[in-house]
């Protein structure tokens, strides 16, 4: 499936943050996963602990795409879920060590795909930004997200508000543009190493 969205300029490394390529998406960041039973606590609660920056903008943006599928712990249940993490690793595992952010999952395989770590997350798709105004646009970006199902239909849940989707003839005649200048680039690229 393919989704096409016009971005406009303002909101660009937003979306670049959601979709996983921007410089505060969540796999550039320290995190871990683990369930209670993992690190030693009782029930069968699915914890999701991000290691915090100064000024931390993907904290931020985390609160907001997680809200739906997971609930902030507490600074005391941080501190606790932290502590009970280091305490369960070996001895080469390297323990978090600061403050954390954490929250327990409550649609873990949702949660799993916003975070950019499960099977249908969107930055596991191909991810192509282009200058707008080369398909007639003014400004802007356009973003092309091609891959399964569910990222593509993630992508307009996260992305609303942020983007225009672009379908029908249009969206049609974007996606064969791009697909057309990259297999030009590749069969240039190809003819390099002949």
């Amino acid at each position: 499936m393919q989704a096409l969205f016009l971005v406009p300029g303002k909101n660009a490394d937003a979306v670049k943050d959601i979709v996983g390529v921007g410089n505060n998406s969540v796999s550039k960041r320290t995190f871990v996963t683990r369930t209670a039973k993992d690190i030693g606590l009782s029930g069968d609660k699915f914890y999701f602990m991000l290691l915090l920056r100064p000024n931390d903008k993907a904290y931020e943006l985390l609160k907001s795409l997680l809200s739906k599928v997971a609930n902030e712990e507490s600074v005391e249940e941080r501190t606790r879920i932290r502590d009970a993490y280091n305490k369960s690793l070996g001895e080469d595992d390297d323990p978090l060590k600061g403050d954390v952010a954490v929250w327990e999952l409550t649609n873990v395989d949702k949660a799993r795909n916003v975070l950019g770590i499960g099977t249908e997350s969107i930055e596991r798709q191909t991810i192509i930004f282009k200058d707008a105004t080369q398909f007639g646009y003014e400004k802007g970006q356009v973003l092309l997200i091609d891959g399964a199902d569910g990222a593509c239909a993630l992508a307009r849940e996260l992305l609303t508000g942020l983007v225009e989707e672009v379908t029908g003839a249009k969206k049609d005649e974007i996606i064969k543009k791009i697909y057309d200048e990259e297999q030009k680039a590749f069969e240039g690229f190809g003819g390099i190493f002949g």
